[in-house]
Parts: structure tokens; C-alpha cells; sequence
């Protein structure tokens, strides 16, 4: 089990790494740090790579944590769906939901960093602008983007509420830590958890993931 989690994390970290660097990808909130001065508007060359802003280090540094985590997740409801062929595997289950509290916790701490760094940076005014006249609507209708936490990523950046959005970014965060700290109460008693709580943990992650992935989706429009 520990080998398994080792080695999806090595492959996690270099597929979200090299996704991020020379593939311009569109997970949790990348493209954040297009919003503060000077902007993101410069090619990609090794010089850029090598003088990667702080803000972006942070941003890739929190996406692999948290997609770390949600792959954990996943790995817990598969453990806990052959619980009706192989009974209740409770280390099992205790060992992968702690790694997924784990990165979840460093996800946070780390975008918290990034947080802190944004408030010392202003914001690039030509982004904002653009943001504020895009065209959500027809964005939206464009790609079927889910219209709840569309709603939510719209409401924000057409204001060019950059810590408004960092806020919500982190209270994603913890709604997801609430939820997986009440599920380990559970597993440590060494209890299945029941279902619907792992159905609304489940959609806590996704629509966090959904939430940073619409930000990442509007900013790469803007750029």
C-alpha cells in the first residue's frame, strides 16, 4: 500500500510539474499569478523557467498537494467498495485517508503562502480590465461550464477580487479538511464511514477542483 501511494505521488508530481511548465494546463488555479504586476504575458523560455515568480511556485507547489490529496480520496472509496467482498480493511483505510489529510493540509498551508505574498503585489490593471468586460455568459455557454461554481469564480473575477478569491480557494480547502477529519474519527474507531458522507466529501472535492479549474479556464482566455 505505502509503495503504491510513493509511487503515484513521484508520478503526480512530475505529470503536474511538466503540465505546468511546458503545457500551459488548466488545474486548480494556475494562471493565478497572471493577475499581479507584471503580469504572464511573456513567452515561456528557459530564462522565464529558471526566474519563475514566487506566486507561481506556490501555485503549482498547492495544485500537486491538492490533486495528491483527491487521488488519495480516491483511493480510500475504492478500498471502501470492496469492503463487501474483503471486509473492513482499517489500517488500510487509516493509512490512506491520513496521506490525503496530509497533502490536503499542506495544499492549504502552501496557497496560504501564496496569499500572504499576492497582498505585497498589486495587481496587473490590464488583466483586471479585461476580465471585468469578458464574456462569461458566452464563455460559459461555449464549454457547459457547471453554472453553481461558475457563478461563484465569475462573481469574483469580474470584480478583479483577487484576495476575495484566494479566500474562497482556501475555504475549499477547509471545507474539504472538515469533512476528511470527520470521515478519520470514523475510520479511527475502525468504522466504515457511511456512504453519503463519503458521496458529500466526494463532491466537496470536485467542485473545489471545478472551482480552481474555472479560474485557471478564464485567466488562460484573457492572457
Amino acid at each position: 500500500m505505502n509503495k503504491k501511494i510513493i509511487f503515484r505521488s513521484i508520478l503526480g508530481i512530475v505529470l503536474v510539474l511538466s503540465l505546468t511548465l511546458l503545457a500551459y494546463p488548466d488545474l486548480v488555479a494556475n494562471w493565478r499569478e497572471c493577475l499581479a504586476a507584471p503580469g504572464c504575458s511573456c513567452k515561456l523560455t528557459l530564462q522565464v523557467m529558471q526566474d519563475t515568480p514566487a506566486l507561481k511556485t506556490y501555485i503549482v507547489e498547492s495544485a500537486w498537494y491538492f490533486l495528491t490529496s483527491h487521488g488519495d480520496y480516491q483511493d480510500f472509496q475504492a478500498l471502501v467498495e470492496m469492503t463487501d467482498i474483503n471486509g473492513v480493511d482499517s489500517q488500510g483505510m487509516k493509512t490512506i485517508l491520513d496521506s490525503a489529510i496530509d497533502n490536503m493540509e499542506k495544499a492549504r498551508a502552501v496557497y496560504a503562502n501564496l496569499k500572504v505574498a499576492a497582498a505585497d503585489i498589486p495587481n496587473d490593471r490590464a488583466m483586471i480590465d479585461r476580465l471585468r468586460v469578458f464574456d462569461y455568459d458566452g464563455f460559459q455557454a461555449k464549454f457547459g461550464l457547471l453554472g453553481p461554481v461558475y457563478e461563484k469564480v465569475k462573481a469574483l473575477l469580474v470584480k478583479g477580487d483577487t484576495a476575495g478569491l484566494d479566500d474562497a480557494v482556501l475555504a475549499n480547502m477547509d471545507a474539504i479538511l472538515k469533512q476528511l477529519y470527520e470521515v478519520k474519527t470514523i475510520v479511527d474507531g475502525d468504522r466504515s464511514p457511511d456512504i453519503a458522507i463519503l458521496w458529500r466529501l466526494n463532491q466537496t472535492y470536485f467542485e473545489a477542483q471545478l472551482f480552481g479549474q474555472y479560474i485557471s479556464e478564464i485567466i488562460k482566455a484573457n492572457i
